[in-house]
């Protein structure tokens, strides 16, 4: 549900070439948390922590690399309101 106040956390550790590719696929056709290497959670918050400072961490945010910092992400229940037109016309936030 959108408005649950909960972040659906969807994460697997390191996969080999063929899961890869069922991954990204998976997440094309909506069917990744189906998928059995993956884990599928309802959090309120969360930190991501690289394990390596000697070099740059496997972390991307919007595809960018992170700096080799914590990362935390936590849900702020109401701070804005998204208004959408099903018909595709208007768009608001």
């Amino acid at each position: 549900m959108i408005n649950d106040g909960c972040i659906d956390l969807i994460f697997c550790g390191d996969v080999g070439r063929l899961n890869l590719l069922l991954l990204l696929t998976g997440i094309d056709e909506g069917t990744v948390a189906e998928l059995p290497f993956v884990k599928y959670i309802k959090v309120k918050a969360f930190k991501l922590e690289p394990n390596n400072s000697e070099r740059m961490a496997p972390i991307a945010i919007d595809g960018e690399p992170s700096n080799n910092q914590a990362i935390q992400v936590e849900v702020h229940k109401a701070l804005s309101k998204v208004y959408y037109d099903w018909n595709g016309k208007t768009f608001e936030q």
